[in-house]
């Protein structure tokens, strides 16, 4: 596998990234929307945790969009202007031109400041995981265990176990 990334790469990579944050906040919407009529029509409770997993959804895609606009602004989380990261300069005059000549090459020196420019970017999807991921998994994660340890009293109790275990298996599916 080669060790260094195109640019190419990297910006679809940043594109597909941003594109599943924003897919999991309108997910995540439309869970919220769902659990507030849900709580509001069905008097269901514990849908808490929706409304968290929209806030850190919505926190992803902010810090997405600062990413987003700092890589274009070319610009460092310290403030510090850099040069252009294009990687390609003009090919000099000097060289002999022909028709199979490439109209454009890259220099050692556009290279290397690539490379800052993703290094200096590279902890910005570590911020968006640890925004996203944690909280939610753990509230849902607690929904279960308490739904896990009433299941088997409303099952003694003479209940339908269809509706617990149903319960059961959708939020199993959420984390």
């Amino acid at each position: 596998m080669n060790a260094t990334r195109s640019k190419s790469d990297a910006s679809f990579t940043d594109r597909q990234k941003s594109s599943m944050l924003f897919q999991m906040y309108i997910l995540t919407w439309i869970l919220l929307a769902a659990a507030t009529m849900g709580s509001k029509f069905l008097n269901l409770g514990g849908l808490y945790a929706f409304s968290a997993w929209n806030a850190f959804a919505f926190l992803g895609c902010a810090v997405g969009l600062i990413e987003d606009i700092s890589h274009a602004a070319k610009i460092s989380f310290t403030g510090e202007k850099s040069r252009s990261s294009a990687g390609i300069s003009p090919t000099s005059t000097s060289s002999k031109l022909t028709e199979t000549s490439p109209l454009l090459e890259k220099s050692a020196q556009a290279v290397s400041q690539t490379a800052d420019i993703d290094e200096r970017t590279s902890w910005w999807w570590i911020f968006q995981l640890l925004l996203v991921v944690p909280v939610p998994i753990t509230l849902l994660t607690h929904i279960l265990l308490l739904l896990v340890d009433s299941l088997s009293q409303s099952l003694s109790d003479g209940n339908n176990p269809v509706i617990g275990l149903s319960a059961l298996t959708l939020l199993s599916g959420f984390t």
